[in-house]
């Protein structure tokens, strides 16, 4: 699980100058107590959570870290399962009384039992997929490493400053042909600054740039005389097919990358118009670029991309007798276009030499993806930082318009998903320990076609439809469309080992989802079981 490589990274850090409303807050030199709660202390002020780095000095605590091992298995009813061990470490630390330190390090390791589809790890928001022609389920690994650290100073009591570097590395190797291994890097950095503007009135703005790399390589160990074909998925699984071989897309043994950067710029606000009230919002906007392959004169560059995102998120907190509400919502916009680079490998005169000649570009694919989202939150009956109850009820909206192209052809997909959800968490609280118990449920359906083909022009004589993987395509459109509920129950002990100065728990969740009107998934629940062993310090 590489612990060593875990508490070795963990960056410790913490508090800051108060924030101008305290909620429970604790006293620097307070000794750690039964109720004492660190994911309260988070969630009590946004500015602690939120994207800008300077926020930190909102911290009211001077020192409060926390630190878990977890174990996870995921099983259905059909042949796929997932196995996951995890390990994590969060911290605030103050050092005087002007500077500022966060510090978060994860590490998982997951095992997968029937793996297939696309070639990427993760399938969000891609300007294009690779996925196996014919599926071809078997055993994955994969390893994912995450390490923040944020720093946040006082400049004048009108001024604060801050960084942040947030870095992901992983891996992933599927044991089966095709086989492919995957590497990821994923990096991001956040430059802030806050303004204090008197007792109602607080600003921020915040740079951002973020730049992501997932390489890709495919091979093959088996001798059978096979050939292995790969659809390159413009939208909607409609594309065109590639061999596997000595080029393109999923040429045998090159290291492909898919690189996505991201460069833009972020506003937050709070206002506080009354006693117990607030108000914070933040908006941020990206420009995306990125390109798949290497453009030079002895690899190729297959496609390129370009996108925006515009982000809002807005939060009511309203404290009253002894109990916090908390109204949250959120918005984003996405467009990207893709498009699949012209060139030729040619030679030069002397024919001692062969590079690519590069031709104006074709669009491939135009996706616009867009959500939104509402939580409400009660905490009620406070001891210490541990509240009584946790109350939550919340909706989603998502909705993605795609259209691939393959001239004259081209196919549209819209689709719409709607998603409900509730919880309540009861914290039971005596002498020397807390139980904690917790349900849910959830529900979700979508609604759209699978795909609504057409053409931009007359066909010429002969020519063939663009190639589509209509299996995966209406197992994902069942996946996102078909009704699903889900239900969740946890229970949590939390103790109190003053002598070591540790507050110790141990948390066990099941949850279930279970899916109905299924004609081309096969499995129609999915069982997750979750143990977590940790402790605050």
């Amino acid at each position: 699980m590489k612990l060593k490589f875990l508490y070795a990274a963990l960056i410790l850090s913490g508090a800051a100058l108060s924030a101008p409303e305290r909620l429970a807050a604790q006293s620097s030199s307070a000794a750690l107590k039964l109720t004492d709660n660190y994911d309260f202390i988070k969630f009590s002020n946004p500015w602690l959570s939120a994207r800008n780095p300077a926020g930190l000095l909102h911290i009211d605590t001077v020192r409060i870290s926390t630190a878990s091992i977890s174990a996870e298995s995921v099983s259905g009813n059909d042949a796929s399962k997932v196995f996951s061990l995890g390990a994590r470490a969060e911290s605030f630390y103050q050092l005087g009384k002007s500077l500022v330190f966060f510090g978060e390090v994860e590490y998982q390791n997951s095992s997968l039992k029937g793996s297939e589809g696309s070639a990427f790890m993760s399938t969000d928001r891609l300007p294009f997929d690779l996925v196996e022609a014919e599926p071809n389920p078997g055993k994955a690994q994969q390893n994912r490493y995450h390490l923040t650290g944020a720093i946040a100073g006082e400049i004048s009591s009108v001024l604060a400053l801050g960084a942040k570097l947030d870095y992901t590395a992983a891996d992933f190797s599927k044991h089966k042909d095709l086989r492919h291994q995957n590497y990821l890097m994923d990096l991001r950095i956040n430059g802030g600054a806050h303004l204090h503007l008197g007792d109602k009135f607080e600003a921020g703005l915040d740079l951002i740039y973020r730049r992501s790399t997932e390489s890709v390589r495919f091979d093959l160990y088996g001798t059978a005389d096979k050939t292995y074909w790969t659809l390159i998925s413009y939208a909607a699984f409609m594309g065109r097919k590639e061999a596997f071989g000595e080029a393109g897309y999923t040429e045998k043994g090159r290291q492909i990358p898919l690189f996505n950067e991201f460069k833009g710029a972020g506003a937050q606000f709070v206002w506080m118009p009354a006693e117990g009230l607030k108000f914070f919002g933040d908006v941020s906007y990206l420009k995306r670029d990125g390109y798949y392959g290497e453009k030079s004169t002895s690899t190729a560059q297959f496609d390129t991309f370009k996108g925006n995102v515009l982000e809002v998120n807005l939060r009511a907190d309203y404290s009253r007798g002894g109990n916090l509400h908390t109204l949250e919502a959120a918005y984003s916009t996405e467009a990207l276009d893709n498009y699949s680079t012209n060139f030729r490998e040619v030679e030069n005169q002397e024919n001692t030499a062969r590079y690519y000649e590069y031709y104006s570009p074709v669009k491939r694919a135009r996706k616009v993806w867009n959500s939104l989202s509402g939580t409400y939150t009660l905490q009620m009956d406070f001891t210490g930082q541990t509240p009584a109850w946790i109350i939550k009820a919340g909706f989603g909206y998502e909705r993605c318009v795609q259209t691939g192209y393959e001239y004259p052809f081209y196919r549209k997909q819209r689709l719409t998903i709607q998603q409900f959800r509730a919880s309540a968490v009861r914290n039971m609280i005596g002498k020397s320990i807390i139980w904690g118990l917790r349900a849910g449920v959830a529900y979700s359906k979508g609604s759209g076609a699978a795909f609504d083909d057409g053409v931009l022009a007359q066909p010429s004589a002969g020519q063939e439809d663009p190639a589509s993987m209509e299996q995966y395509l209406l197992q994902n459109h069942e996946f996102l469309t078909s009704p699903q509920w889900g239900a969740v129950l946890g229970i949590r002990a939390t103790f109190l080992a003053k002598a070591l100065g540790l507050r110790p728990y141990v948390d066990l969740q099941y949850s279930l989802r279970r899916a109905s009107d299924l004609t081309w998934i096969q499995g129609n629940a999915r069982n997750c079981i979750n143990l977590t062993i940790g402790t605050a310090f």
